[in-house]
């Protein structure tokens, strides 16, 4: 098999985590509030699944019990009703 290029080691997780993303529509920018599971993470971010269609470059603010952290979705695959998304740490 192939060596994982990653720089971080991931470690399993199915932590529920709280975010919230801007999003522009037609009456402005607003702030969606919404939740996802993490599926996996490391210290320079996380695999999430979440019912929020997410798209690469949305800036997320993740609450956490360290207080709050932005992290920027990288990738997004759409699984069934849900969305995997790759997250990267800022």
């Amino acid at each position: 098999m192939g060596k994982d290029a990653r720089k971080h080691l991931r470690h399993p997780s199915s932590e529920v985590i709280l975010f919230s993303v801007p999003v522009l529509d037609i009456q402005g920018l607003k702030n969606i509030n919404t939740s996802g599971l993490a599926l996996n993470v490391s210290s320079g971010g996380a695999c999430i699944r979440t019912s929020f269609a997410l798209e690469p470059g949305h800036v997320l603010s993740i609450a956490g019990t360290r207080g709050v952290k932005a992290a920027m979705v990288k990738w997004v695959q759409q699984d069934k009703s849900n969305y995997i998304a790759g997250v990267m740490n800022f």
